[in-house]
């Protein structure tokens, strides 16, 4: 059996006459109606060939990736395929925000030394429509697994940011193997380096994700093998010498993961448990006869000039009164011990890695005050630095991380450019690295704090602009939005952010604003189709509807916002919004929502306090309806890897339960981030705290040729 297929892009739906298309034309095909055709927005038609027995038969899809509409059905029963030429009717019906259009088109295309010309005429309801044709491989939907980013269409946070893969499929059926049945449809699965609460991007054949605290990594697609991972080292990144600068990333990870966080483990709140007596004491005793030796040791090697003896028993008298007390059954409080006592010796790491690092010229704030390195990641190992999703251009690959590096690689992993910039802990909430990195006419945008925004010459790193964006509220953890906007011949390309300001990308200067009338803090993050804007927000104690904005272009310098309408339901970040402004929500048990062409994407469960792994369930479901296609796609709660806890501490780690805390070993979720998914033709990646998942169906093996 053989298979081929052939592309046309084209504005609309209807009938279609396909002419003179040479037989040795590389596949696949795909040609762009450059014309008047639905005034420019482009219609994917993907036409694939398959021969059994000498007989052919058609078969077919489209995509209008413009108004998100996916996998629309077309009939080809009438086109045929003789010696490279198509020829025949297809039809096809696309349903339009308002009402389908019918619409007809005849073309006539040949390739000519590589080249695609050809012209087309047609009609789009009473309107005729004309123009040429050429090649448009660049208008393959987001998703489709021949789709490749470029400068004018970058892959991130959510794919364009939207959550939405038209051109995407994805296996119905898939669960990791367990002791009681084999897995089904996990193609591979690779353990990363470190932990890490981030979301992965596909680009071609590879594969690139984050993991704490400054890594970034580079995975073949098809093998799931670590191709390369780079450091994004602050210090080294702020003009430090290199051998301080890796003295003092080795000096931050001891105090970051095997100096525990004591004070979570003996009281009751959000980021806190009171971990039982036993368990407790098994700790504390592991950590004086095991990892506090060996982190003495490694401390004098890297720090020969201090001694830390005196903090190091001043943490163990803290420990022997707090298991006494529970021993007792009693809770420990600030009059029985202190937090200073406790917290001894990491203040003195901070405070010797704060001294040791003199730079001559560094880095300065607004104020020509030193910019201080991030030591304490937000929420402790709940959210850690690595939130933030990977942007690229195709050509490039753009990464910040919570200390406030700002990085460029190429595809082999060299650095092109790499800024510390100053970081904020605004509102006493430090999430200000978690929106992603967004990329738009040459121009890397950066949050490097809660009210600022960073404009960079994507190729030579050069800061273009810096911008306040304050807003009337707190802190925001959703991403903002490039829109683009035409008036006329002209076009604007701007960004919407969290706190409803509207930024000219070229030079950052805010021309509108929307009128969103609720509190603006939290999520979810900033959603569009075409020239319509979704803003909703959620936080600690409230929660506020999506709202729906259509942007105007009045001129270069000036975009009006109308308020549509409100969707309303309950916010959750993660959302998605289809072309006639249908919010689908996982609903109250579950989140992390995409859509891969008809299908959405969620996850539920993965989260657990007892001394046992939880699992992650994906929902796969159809057509909104909020059930599952198969409840057996589980994926497994596994320790993630802590290299530094490997390294100094892999007794106490071995010992720490399934739910640990949030500020010791490892974060108590699958993944805390609000989609860790892409999708990409027919698979689906998963990255959870531990390890990178690649889900599919398996590729079936064509025939030999008679």
């Amino acid at each position: 059996m053989k298979k081929y297929m052939f592309f046309l892009v084209f504005a609309l739906a209807g009938v279609l006459t396909v002419a003179a298309l040479a037989a040795d034309t590389p596949l696949p095909w795909v040609i762009s109606l450059q014309g008047n055709a639905n005034s420019g927005k482009p219609l994917v038609l993907v036409v694939e060939a398959t021969v059994a027995k000498d007989v052919e038969t058609l078969t077919a899809t489209a995509y209008a990736s413009s108004y998100q509409v996916t996998g629309l059905p077309v009939d080809v029963s009438k086109l045929k395929h003789i010696d490279g030429v198509l020829k025949g009717d297809v039809t096809l019906t696309l349903p339009d925000v308002k009402a389908p259009i019918a619409s007809s088109y005849t073309l006539d295309a040949g390739v000519k030394d590589g080249v695609l010309t050809g012209t087309f005429t047609g009609k789009e309801g009473d309107k005729e429509v004309t123009g040429t044709l050429g090649w448009g491989k660049d208008q393959l939907p987001l998703g489709h697994q021949l789709f490749y980013p470029s400068s004018d269409r970058s892959v991130g946070y959510r794919g364009d940011g939207n959550g939405v893969f038209p051109g995407a499929r994805v296996p119905l059926e898939f669960w990791e193997e367990t002791k009681d049945k084999k897995a089904k449809n996990i193609l591979w699965q690779t353990e990363m380096l470190s932990q890490g609460n981030t979301e992965p991007i596909v680009v071609g054949n590879r594969v690139f994700v984050k993991s704490e605290p400054n890594l970034l990594s580079c995975i073949d697609a098809d093998s799931g093998k670590i191709l390369w991972t780079k450091a994004a080292n602050a210090w080294e990144l702020s003009g430090g010498d290199k051998k301080l600068a890796d003295k003092l990333q080795q000096m931050h990870e001891i105090y970051s993961y095997v100096e525990p966080g004591w004070d979570s483990m003996i009281g009751n709140g959000t980021m806190s448990w009171n971990v039982p007596y036993e368990t407790f004491k098994t700790l504390a005793d592991t950590y004086k006869e095991k990892t506090q030796p060996k982190m003495l040791a490694a401390l004098k090697e890297l720090d020969p000039d201090v001694n830390y003896d005196a903090a190091a028993s001043s943490v163990i008298v803290a420990l022997d009164v707090i298991v006494a007390l529970k021993k007792d059954g009693k809770m420990p409080g600030k009059h029985d011990v202190t937090w200073g006592q406790l917290g001894a010796m990491r203040k003195q790491i901070a405070s010797r890695i704060a001294a040791l690092w003199k730079i001559p010229n560094g880095p300065v704030d607004d104020k020509k005050r030193p910019i201080g390195i991030d030591l304490d990641s937000p929420w402790g190992n709940l959210v850690g630095f690595c939130m933030s999703v990977p942007v690229s251009d195709g050509e490039r690959v753009y990464a910040t991380f919570g200390q406030g590096q700002v990085v460029a690689y190429d595809w082999d992993g060299n650095l092109l450019w790499g800024q510390l910039q100053k970081t904020s802990k605004g509102n006493n909430v430090g999430l200000a690295h978690v929106p992603s990195p967004l990329l738009a006419d040459g121009v890397l945008i950066v949050n490097i704090d809660h009210t600022t925004l960073v404009g960079f010459d994507a190729k030579t790193g050069k800061n273009l602009w810096k911008t306040d964006i304050q807003g009337p509220g707190g802190y925001s953890v959703g991403s903002h939005k490039i829109v683009h906007l035409t008036k006329d011949a002209a076009t604007l390309t701007v960004l919407v952010t969290e706190s409803c300001k509207i930024v000219r990308v070229s030079d950052g200067k805010i021309i509108g604003t929307l009128p969103y009338g609720d509190r603006i803090s939290g999520g979810s993050s900033i959603i569009n189709i075409g020239d319509v804007v979704f803003k909703g927000a959620c936080a600690d104690g409230f929660n506020a509807p999506y709202t729906a904005f259509k942007l105007t272009m009045v001129d270069n310098d000036n975009v009006t916002a109308e308020k549509l309408k409100e969707l309303g339901g309950s916010i959750y970040q993660g959302w998605v919004v289809t072309d006639k402004m249908q919010v689908f929500s996982p609903g109250e048990q579950g989140n992390s929502v995409l859509m891969a062409g008809d299908k959405l994407v969620y996850g539920i469960g993965g989260y657990t306090k007892g001394d046992k792994g939880g699992e992650f369930r994906i929902a796969i479901n159809k057509d909104g309806k909020p059930q599952f296609i198969s409840s057996g796609n589980m994926l497994l709660m596994h320790k993630p890897r802590v290299p530094a806890m490997e390294k100094y501490a892999k007794e106490q780690y071995d010992l720490l339960p399934a739910w640990a805390t949030n500020r010791t070993g490892y974060a108590n979720f699958f993944s805390y981030v609000d989609t860790p998914y892409f999708v990409q033709g027919g698979r689906l990646y998963v990255r959870s705290s531990s390890h990178l998942y690649c889900i599919g169906e398996p590729v079936a093996i064509p025939e030999k040729a008679k």
